[in-house]
């Protein structure tokens, strides 16, 4: 039943949003058709990707790549045009949106504020430390792209550089759940420290994008101001109504259905209230987070994974991958040079800080190395930020798609490097003589002390 819910909820939402933007689908049937499609094609790369030992993100982009312009719509346009028909973009979009935000709600739940407090120094050092590094190779490489990467001058450099910051610092922490699941690490010291770092990094990073993006729109720092704080003031009257009802629910007993209709209800209220500033992410991540950690919740958030991971969000692989050709990147060849060492900040700025930082920290080579690895993992976080910035005008067309193939290739490599560090771990307490390097090994995969708790949010 909170499944149906959870579907008549994004339903309602993605009506609203196509109510405040105008922009409404005008073939219905083949919106439907396209859905269908899109689901299916999605399912099928994703369990394949999953066969092959990657996250079901990588199969899902992928699907999304090929049924775009990239390859289907350019090996056989006419398929590619009955699946995805004219005036269905719109409807897909819509769709596409309120996925987003139901998974950063669902990111937002899995951030528990007392984990964070209890894991605070090395989770604070090792986020501020991979924002800061992250940001000032933006900084460093943006006034030497700006040029030819941000196609709307309206942006000013400042603006773009920061973005660019932002592009180099996210890390998708449901991804990187789903890469510990599978390697058994979820619940050990590594994934404990793993989980918590990430989700400090994209809670500042997120928050830096939204504070940015509310400059950019608003034109000036006293209407930013304004902006944010009538979204902090709306995100205050939900989480405070909602506590108040949780707080009257009586212990003990299974959650009416009316209380999880109002948690969806606050979802959309959040983010429509902040969809015109282009904080609706933004806004139903900290919604998740703040909200009170309730029973309620805690099914509402199992009910919810299902129809929001494996039918509202394909269609935002789909969304990118009409947005993305692998085929008109030609003009970045132009400005190779540039790409290799955006390419080499992307995959090693991330990795060489979080080694750097933990071992100043105390920890071995080996789970230094490994965080290293799980800090750079992208995903869903990277393509929503990628695609807000195509949409602001902060990227051009290809290389918004370039951005997209880093993001994959960070993403699938995530997995390999992790078992490889994990084999030489293996090998060098093979070949030690005494403890130290057992004692490597036992540190990182020790279990969560009692009281943590394992990510749920591992599909996707």
């Amino acid at each position: 039943m909170i499944r149906a819910l959870t579907l008549l909820a994004a339903l309602v939402t993605a009506v609203l949003l196509c109510a405040v933007t105008g922009a409404w689908p005008t073939h219905l049937p083949g919106l439907a058709g396209s859905l269908v499609a899109v689901v299916l094609l999605a399912r099928a790369f994703g369990a394949l990707a999953v066969r092959m030992g990657q996250p079901a993100v990588v199969g899902e982009l992928v699907g999304g790549l090929i049924i775009g312009p990239s390859l289907l719509g350019r090996a056989v346009p006419g398929l590619s045009d009955r699946l995805l028909p004219d005036g269905v973009l719109p409807g897909l979009t819509a769709i596409s949106e309120v996925g987003l935000l139901f998974f950063m709600f669902l990111v937002g739940l899995e951030i528990n504020p007392a984990e964070l407090r209890r894991g605070a120094r090395q989770s604070s050092v090792l986020a501020t430390a991979n924002v800061a590094t992250s940001f000032l190779a933006g900084l460093a490489i943006a006034p030497f792209v700006v040029g030819w990467m941000r196609p709307d001058p309206g942006v000013d450099a400042a603006t773009f550089a920061v973005f660019l910051g932002v592009v180099m610092a996210i890390t998708a922490m449901p991804v990187l759940a789903r890469v510990l699941d599978a390697h058994s690490l979820i619940d050990t010291r590594l994934g404990a420290v793993a989980i918590t770092g990430a989700a400090a990094n994209d809670v500042v990073v997120w928050v830096v994008l939204g504070t940015t993006v509310t400059l950019h729109l608003s034109g000036g720092l006293a209407a930013s101001v304004l902006t944010m704080s009538l979204m902090a003031l709306v995100l205050a009257l939900v989480v405070a109504g909602m506590r108040w009802h949780l707080n009257r629910q009586p212990a003990g007993r299974r959650p009416r259905l009316r209380t999880h209709a109002l948690v969806l209800s606050s979802v959309t209220a959040v983010g429509l209230a902040a969809s015109g500033a282009q904080l609706d992410f933004l806004g139903t991540l900290l919604l998740g987070i703040l909200l009170p950690r309730h029973p309620a919740l805690t099914e509402l958030r199992a009910a919810m994974r299902g129809p929001t991971v494996r039918i509202l969000l394909p269609p935002f692989f789909a969304v990118v991958g009409m947005q993305s050709d692998l085929f008109a990147t030609g003009g970045a060849v132009g400005h190779l040079p540039w790409w290799l060492l955006l390419f080499v900040a992307f995959t090693a700025v991330k990795p060489a800080t979080a080694y750097v930082v933990t071992r100043s920290l105390g920890e071995d080579r080996h789970f230094a190395a490994s965080l290293g690895v799980l800090m750079n993992c992208r995903g869903v976080s990277e393509l929503a930020v990628l695609g807000l910035g195509l949409e602001l005008g902060f990227l051009a067309p290809e290389s918004f798609t370039v951005f997209v193939l880093f993001a994959l290739l960070s993403t699938v490599s995530t997995s390999p490097l992790l078992s490889w560090v994990d084999r030489r771990r293996t090998a060098t307490k093979a070949g030690a003589d005494t403890g130290p390097a057992a004692g490597t090994h036992d540190a990182a995969a020790a279990p969560v002390a009692a009281g943590g708790r394992e990510p749920q949010l591992t599909r996707t």
